[in-house]
């Protein structure tokens, strides 16, 4: 049995995320994964020439958000690639352009009235002069009706086109405080988008280039079987190679999984409870490889009437796709019981490829291929006004002294992906003080 200082549960960007900063501090990591290599669902898939990300992955802030804030920690040389104007709504078969900074004529915002983009800009400055902390638990409806908006279908339907920007199906289902403060961040009416240039591998490769010099053991293709916590610590991880007893545990995959691991004390059943309940973001995805260019959209479209989110993710970074083609991605979110069941998988697959080609007919005809995936947690917590972050189980887990929990799942700063990393690195500076603190506790 190996004791290493900490064992990281997966190795998906938080992940790597904790394995990086922790090996900088020339700690003893095993970082334990399932499949066959590391990033999770940062990995790129290659084909035909196209490159296609594996989690739809859009990081809010750029480098102002908590993955800018852990390049200029461990330099990983990360550019992004922004189109923070160029957001359309899908409204039957139009793109309407979602109303730019305040400062424009509302006059020339093609596809509605004056009235209109004045009303949308009427809404985002209620949500830029409201309290986050106040709607965290109330939901983006709720938050609708005490503006005055509950009755005006216009702003219902770009209320709800922010909540899909956040991976929400309705406004129901969202956490005001949550679009508040994402408005804040973000500055303007529109659905900013922000990539990495080159795509998520580029991230992938520049922290894995961190942990392979350093301190940071990887295991492969190992699945974790049982997590022992006992007198209120882990005192045991076993996958399904080796057995560790190390002085702290960083879990990383989706919470939902820590049920079937942990074993021990009540302590154990405490936390596996609250991970039970977590609701994860589940959803369809279908993406086009396109033998030519069909569109010169660089921002997201979003049918909220639908909840369907479509991106040309090539048009805003040609790296992706060979020259003169195009990639076509589309994600259809849905409930977590529906992709359990057959029937009702089948009629989202229907319902998204329906979307995608009304509005875009001629893309049939281009078709090199597709490639379909139904995503049963694209992220472990929906941002439900439930699941707000204080609701979340926290980094540091009171029940178990030694274990952290870090990923999309946990609280933290930063929406989906910044969330992934800004809870990583919140729980390493946890561990960091864990084990100082007890180097200098005095053993028997």
């Amino acid at each position: 049995m190996s004791s290493p200082d900490v064992v990281i549960v997966g190795a998906g960007l938080a992940g790597l995320t904790a394995a990086a900063l922790l090996a900088q501090e020339g700690l003893e990591v095993a970082l334990i994964e399932q499949e066959q290599d590391v990033g999770g669902k940062l990995r790129i898939l290659e084909r035909e020439g196209f490159r296609l990300d594996g989690g739809l992955h859009c990081f809010h802030y750029g480098d102002a958000g908590p993955l800018g804030e852990l390049d200029r920690l461990l330099g990983l040389g990360i550019s992004y690639l922004e189109s923070p104007n160029a957001s359309y709504i899908l409204r039957c078969k139009n793109l309407l352009p979602v109303p730019p900074e305040s400062g424009t004529d509302p006059h020339d915002v093609p596809g509605f009235t004056a009235a209109e983009a004045q009303k949308i800009r009427d809404w985002f400055s209620r949500l830029m002069e409201a309290d986050a902390s106040e709607w965290d638990k109330k939901s983006v409806a709720e938050f609708l009706a005490a503006s005055g908006f509950s009755d005006d279908e216009l702003i219902a339907s770009y209320a709800a086109a922010q909540c899909l920007t956040v991976l929400g199906r309705n406004i129901s289902e969202v956490s005001a405080g949550l679009i508040i403060a994402h408005s804040k961040a973000v500055g303007h009416p529109g659905f900013h988008v922000s990539v990495i240039a080159g795509g998520t591998g580029k991230l992938v490769a520049a922290l894995t280039e961190k942990i392979s010099r350093d301190h940071v053991r990887t295991l492969l293709g190992n699945k974790v079987v049982e997590i022992k916590v006992e007198a209120k610590g882990v005192a045991q991880v076993i996958s399904s190679s080796e057995e560790f007893s190390p002085a702290a545990v960083i879990y990383t995959a989706p919470a939902q999984y820590i049920p079937e691991q942990l074993t021990g004390d009540k302590a154990a059943a405490s936390l596996a409870r609250k991970c039970k309940r977590l609701t994860p973001i589940a959803g369809i995805a279908l993406e086009f490889g396109l033998a030519s260019r069909i569109s010169e959209i660089r921002g997201v479209m979003i049918d909220p009437e639908e909840a369907v989110i479509g991106r040309f993710p090539s048009n805003l970074d040609p790296s992706l796709a060979p020259e003169g083609r195009q990639i076509a991605s589309w994600l259809a979110l849905v409930s977590p019981e529906d992709l359990a069941e057959v029937k009702e998988a089948g009629s989202h697959i229907k319902r998204l490829r329906r979307v995608a080609l009304k509005q875009f007919p001629e893309m049939e005809e281009q078709v090199k291929f597709e490639r379909l995936r139904a995503i049963h947690i694209i992220s472990a917590a929906a941002p439900l006004p439930t699941q707000s972050l204080e609701k979340r189980p926290g980094v540091a887990v009171k029940q178990i002294k030694n274990l952290f929990l870090a990923g999309d799942g946990a609280s933290g700063k930063g929406l989906l992906s910044g969330l992934a990393v800004s809870s990583a690195m919140e729980a390493v500076e946890r561990v960091k003080k864990f084990l100082a603190k007890n180097q200098e506790e005095p053993t028997e």
